[in-house]
């Protein structure tokens, strides 16, 4: 077994010793010290490849996530049929615009034609218990009927009303008119887009069946499956961009509990909606934050030198090593921060050519 000796070296004091640990560190730096500059000829630049990319001035960053395209079922109205019978006529066209109490579907059947007949019973003794209540008003007053006589038929009087009121109720919830025809008219119950018309003239249908559904297409929203890392870059109130249909919106909120695959829901609300529609899934742009002097270049203009993330700005007789900061990558670009300007060129393809000439290469 080798015993080092903890004595001190014979003739070095400490003063010395510790002035010869710091020479030899302070060589160790600058052995580690990146290059200002790589010389590089116009021809060797050419033989080699290079391509340069400008500089160009960043005010944000891109986010690019799926998104879908959805409306909150607050906007949402189902039309469905409120008893047995034929569809007589349809009135509105699938993906058609409609107003709230607009009619859209015509029915028939002997269901509503026995509500209907109901209700006009009901009025028929509505009326007739009216008129002997008035009757009765008059004989009680000249002291021809008993006053339990007059109880009576106010107490038929109120309940023939009573009656009538449920049947008119109830024909109104059917769509019912007041003709004994065995009609009735479904209406919009709210204003927006018609969206899955899933019947035909002829057609029967049963209690509770859907008919069509109408959506507010004002009120679209994309919701976003975000990743936990990500989603807490994204601030409330980012603008977010769909290019291919020209639609904006703002991110309005965030879940704060994870989804089964373990990301957060963020969701944007449309502020202009452009050709998008319910139920699409799309790529979204949200447009994050960055510091001021923040810079766009393509993201294969950076690399590693010493373990800093640098790039090589073009100048006269080769290029300059600037260091730099990636704030974030998408869609081969990237955004970072560092001594660069606009309109300055950077090498985006060929920074392995360039490393080596500088004498290090990093795979």
């Amino acid at each position: 077994m080798q015993v080092f000796n903890r004595r001190p070296v014979a003739g070095v004091r400490p003063l010395a010793l510790a002035v010869l640990l710091c020479t030899l560190s302070l060589g160790t730096n600058a052995a580690l010290a990146l290059p200002t500059e790589i010389p590089l000829s116009p021809d060797r630049q050419v033989a080699l490849g290079l391509r340069l990319a400008p500089v160009q001035a960043a005010s944000s960053r891109t986010l690019v996530l799926p998104a879908q395209a959805m409306v909150p079922v607050q906007n949402q109205w189902l039309v469905s049929s409120p008893t047995s019978a034929f569809v007589q006529a349809v009135l509105v066209d699938n993906g058609s615009s409609v107003r709230s109490g607009q009619p859209v579907l015509r029915l028939q059947g002997s269901d509503i034609a026995l509500l209907q007949r109901e209700a006009s019973d009901a009025l028929g003794r509505q009326q007739l218990a009216a008129a002997q209540l008035q009757r009765d008003e008059m004989l009680f007053k000249e002291g021809i009927i008993p006053l339990s006589r007059l109880q009576q038929s106010r107490l038929s009087a109120a309940e023939s009303s009573r009656v009538l009121a449920e049947r008119r109720l109830a024909l109104q919830a059917l769509g019912g008119s007041a003709g004994i025809n065995g009609e009735a008219v479904l209406r919009a119950k709210g204003a927006g887009q018609v969206t899955e018309l899933g019947v035909v003239p002829g057609q029967r249908v049963d209690p509770g069946q859907s008919l069509m559904r109408i959506v507010d297409v004002a009120a679209l929203y994309l919701e976003m499956a975000v990743p936990v890392g990500q989603a807490g870059e994204i601030p409330v109130g980012a603008r977010v961009e769909i290019p291919d249909s020209r639609t904006v919106g703002r991110i309005q909120s965030k879940s704060l509990s994870l989804g089964p695959g373990q990301e957060v829901r963020v969701r944007a609300k449309v502020e202009r909606l452009g050709s998008l529609l319910a139920g699409q899934t799309v790529s979204a742009m949200v447009l994050l934050p960055v510091p001021a002097k923040s810079w766009r270049i393509p993201a294969s203009a950076i690399t590693q030198m010493e373990n800093q993330s640098v790039v090589f700005v073009h100048q006269a007789k080769g290029f300059r090593v600037a260091p730099v900061e990636v704030q974030g990558r998408s869609n081969g670009e990237a955004v970072v921060t560092g001594a660069l300007r606009q309109g300055e060129q950077v090498a985006a393809a060929g920074v392995i050519a360039i490393q080596t000439a500088a004498g290090e290469v990093h795979p």
